[in-house]
């Protein structure tokens, strides 16, 4: 399947064709690219529901008038949570594993500081695509199949049993279901904004389904939160090939660091050893509001070490 869609210079990538589509449409009716891309995310949330949505967060890296600035709306943890106490279970999967969503508050800032079209229009194309149901991926027939713990908690969650299985079992790929509730989320974003996830409707009811759940999340912690727009990273490849990337606690530093590693490489064990690396560094990215870099240790030699700067156009 075609995953990228494209119209002249402009296109749109994405894990699914469809959502890759509603952002091309947006393209050919004069939206630029932050409008494409809040089509885009809130058509994958319908149709790959396992991977992205406004219940998560996000980084993104824009262009815009010789300018590269990355914005991170990554989730948080929720201000009652108790780390100590959370079990292997909790922190994957459940209601104690949800975190302070970010993604509606990520769009929003998108959109008033560089979107062109009005938010309804680009809800309403968005709406007009999903109103006749979606086709179930392989992606997401595959995903409910093979992780066993997953099919578990949509079996025990009446509206998840309903929209997306079939007869109790996952659905296969081809099969139609309808999402109607996120659509008329959808409709209310449209007429108030990404407010009413935040101070609003929406917020009260997942506030209210968390703790009834056990979580954590409270009125407080969505009504507080704030994107943050971070310095990008810069690094030079090859002498003459500029990269940004983004900053921790995105993984971005991590894979250039990597990527050199890697060139550096002399036979399989070094190269090994290079993955193994990433992986234990990992676990060191984090929220730099911490104030701790243990990441910092990680860095492969003294000419990999970040600098920040601004790319003009000329």
């Amino acid at each position: 399947m075609d995953y990228c869609k494209s119209i002249g210079r402009m296109g749109v990538v994405s894990i699914n064709p469809k959502a890759s589509s509603i952002g091309v449409e947006i393209l050919k009716e004069g939206g630029n690219a932050v409008d494409a891309y809040i089509a885009t995310q809130l058509s994958l949330e319908a149709y790959e529901p396992g991977w992205t949505g406004l219940g998560g967060g996000g980084f993104t890296l824009i262009y815009f008038n010789g300018r590269v600035r990355a914005l991170d709306f990554r989730e948080t943890a929720p201000q009652k949570i108790d780390g100590y106490t959370l079990n292997t279970d909790d922190i994957s999967m459940g209601y104690k594993a949800v975190a302070t969503p970010g993604m509606g508050r990520g769009l929003e800032t998108l959109h008033k500081e560089y979107g062109v079209l009005g938010l309804d229009y680009i809800i309403k194309k968005v709406v007009n695509q999903l109103e006749k149901g979606i086709t179930v991926s392989k992606l997401l027939s595959h995903s409910l199949s093979i992780f066993k713990d997953s099919y578990k908690k949509v079996l025990s969650h009446n509206y998840s049993r309903k929209k997306f299985l079939c007869n109790g079992v996952p659905p296969k790929p081809g099969v139609k279901i309808n999402l109607d509730r996120y659509i008329e989320l959808l409709r209310g974003i449209a007429r108030e904004g990404f407010e009413i996830l935040y101070n609003g409707y929406a917020a009260d009811i997942l506030v209210r389904n968390i703790v009834e759940g056990g979580g954590f999340i409270s009125e407080r912690d969505l009504r507080s939160y704030k994107p943050i727009w971070r310095e990008p990273i810069k690094y030079t490849i090859m002498e003459d090939i500029e990269i940004y990337t983004f900053p921790p606690p995105g993984s971005g530093r991590l894979v250039i660091e990597l990527y050199k590693g890697l060139c550096k490489a002399k036979d399989l064990h070094e190269t090994l050893h290079y993955i193994k690396w990433k992986q234990d560094a990992r676990a060191f990215l984090q929220d730099p509001s911490l104030g701790l870099d243990k990441f910092k240790t990680f860095i492969v030699d003294s000419e990999s070490t970040a600098h920040f700067s601004v790319v003009d156009s000329d």
